[in-house]
């Protein structure tokens, strides 16, 4: 009588185990590797996502409104700033737009450039319709809030003697953390 021997190799349920224990240990490794460099990764995603978002919001507007860009203005006073016939750089956010925007100085992105010291306060046109909610910088040591976002705007170009721009729109993150010298903007 023959004995009954039992195959060599592994199961299937053996194989699964020990692909699924190598896949914890590389995300952990990979994770562990360094941890403040993937949390600065996924904080500039989010930016790059904002920046996105904000430039898209802005054009529907304009697609929407006879290609008018959206007005900054303080509703109590009645005052409108007009941005798009301007050639500085414009930090978004809900400070009223006879107050200083005092993050002209901390916008890293825009050291080279013109900054209207004024915010400029885009929520009322794009949020609800165009934006769930203005997006702020994810860095929250940055000081940034919805009065001061961390994103800014510009009109690339001089505008036209006729009115109105010439120029393409710029939208930008102020504080990209992996590489301030790359700066993190969209532009159409």
């Amino acid at each position: 009588m023959r004995k009954k021997t039992s195959p060599k190799g592994f199961t299937l349920i053996e194989l699964l185990i020990v692909i699924g224990i190598i896949a914890v240990l590389a995300a952990l490794t990979f994770v562990a590797v360094n941890p403040m460099k993937r949390f600065k990764q996924a904080r500039d995603t989010e930016r790059r996502t904002s920046v996105d978002a904000i430039l898209n919001a802005i054009l529907k507007y304009q697609v929407d409104n006879n290609g008018n860009l959206p007005n900054n203005g303080n509703l109590a006073t009645g005052s409108l700033v007009d941005w798009e016939n301007s050639t500085s750089s414009w930090i978004l956010g809900t400070t009223i737009a006879t107050t200083t925007c005092s993050a002209t100085s901390t916008c890293l992105a825009l050291a080279s450039t013109t900054v209207a010291t004024t915010c400029l306060d885009l929520t009322g046109a794009l949020v609800n319709e165009y934006l769930d909610e203005m997006p702020i910088d994810p860095y929250v040591n940055g000081g940034w809030s919805a009065t001061l976002t961390g994103y800014y705007v510009k009109i690339d170009e001089t505008p036209s003697t006729g009115g109105g721009s010439s120029g393409r729109l710029t939208v930008g993150s102020c504080d990209p953390e992996l590489d301030a010298n790359q700066p993190m903007k969209s532009t159409r």
